[in-house]
């Protein structure tokens, strides 16, 4: 689907791709928070925040500080995060809000932060020196412009990439909602295998205001537990209610076809019900018929699994009824 002519590719292993380094989408001192917070996220279950924020503080006030040194050398700030001697670390940092993580007489907290951040930001190791960067916000605010933006990664490159690509798409749901309010602007983001990435802090912010501004979100994944992990059962519950438009094919996982089948709705069943009684003497025995309503699922969970490929059920907001489709599959025209 990439047509050079229009459209642009952000993939640093890619050799189409533009160069892009975090200080060119960071016009505000506000938005080094939100880069921080969508590169070092919090894993499900760990009890204790306090190694995610402290280097989430790390990583936002290096950032500043570069800033405002007039350095945007993503790979000379890599290696001083990571290989600086104790004292210029805590000298770097000294009267700066990280500065209670740096200090040299703490040597083993301070290893151990750098080793957390190391792990989360092996995503900007991977960019390239550049002076003539792309800017995200920029490409979101050019309204003139036409084509795609191509946020990708191979299946080889996830786990390296994964970081990068959800701070990416947090920038640009992010500055979508700066955008004058305009209910005819259309500008669609498709995520495919939502799964696949670190939790998108700004997700739910976009599916809930992003339709004033003239954002439309397409989102899939495989199963509902997979987003359970990343995003917690309240959160994913809370999230999955703001898709208006839900699109359900084949789906063989238990839980996941439970909620489908809620998520279709009931129907109401009239079913006759026959008594029979039986008297001492012929002339008292009797039928009688009577009509019971009651509700159950308009699809039944285990039909889900039997869904031939492409067909699907279809539910729409407003007063629509579930739909059932055989969809055709459809080549993509050659580029020219």
């Amino acid at each position: 689907y990439y047509d050079p002519r229009t459209d642009i590719i952000l993939n640093p292993l890619d050799t189409r791709s533009k160069s892009w380094h975090p200080w060119i989408d960071c016009h505000l001192d506000s938005h080094y928070d939100v880069l921080a917070e969508s590169f070092i996220q919090t894993k499900a279950g760990v009890r204790d925040p306090f190694w995610d924020n402290a280097s989430r503080a790390v990583l936002k006030t290096a950032l500043r500080k570069y800033a405002a040194q007039g350095n945007t050398d993503t790979q000379k700030m890599i290696a001083f995060l990571m290989s600086a001697s104790d004292k210029d670390f805590e000298d770097f940092f000294k009267d700066t809000e990280a500065a209670t993580f740096t200090f040299k007489n703490n040597e083993k907290t301070t290893n151990s932060i750098r080793s957390v951040l190391s792990s989360q930001i092996e995503g900007l190791r991977q960019l390239e020196t550049t002076n003539q960067p792309f800017s995200l916000r920029n490409w979101v605010q050019n309204e003139k412009k036409n084509g795609w933006l191509f946020i990708t990664a191979r299946a080889d490159q996830r786990q390296t990439l994964t970081p990068l690509i959800s701070a990416w798409m947090d920038i640009t749901i992010n500055a979508l909602m700066i955008l004058s309010e305009n209910q005819q602007r259309r500008l669609w983001f498709i995520i495919d295998e939502l799964a696949a990435l670190q939790k998108l802090p700004r997700l739910q912010a976009g599916l809930a205001e992003g339709r004033k501004y003239g954002g439309c979100l397409l989102v899939g994944f495989q199963s509902k537990p997979q987003l359970e992990e990343i995003y917690g059962r309240q959160g994913t519950e809370a999230m999955l209610d703001l898709f208006n438009t839900k699109v359900f094919f084949r789906c063989t996982e238990p839980s996941t076809q439970a909620w489908i089948s809620k998520v279709l709705g009931d129907k109401e069943e009239a079913e006759p019900q026959e008594n029979i009684s039986y008297g001492a003497h012929s002339m008292r025995d009797g039928v009688s018929l009577s009509r019971h309503t009651r509700q159950k699922p308009l699809v039944m969970p285990g039909e889900f699994s039997q869904l031939k490929d492409l067909e699907c059920y279809v539910k729409l907001p407003g007063d629509y009824p579930c739909t059932k489709l055989q969809t055709k599959y459809q080549k993509p025209p050659p580029l020219k």
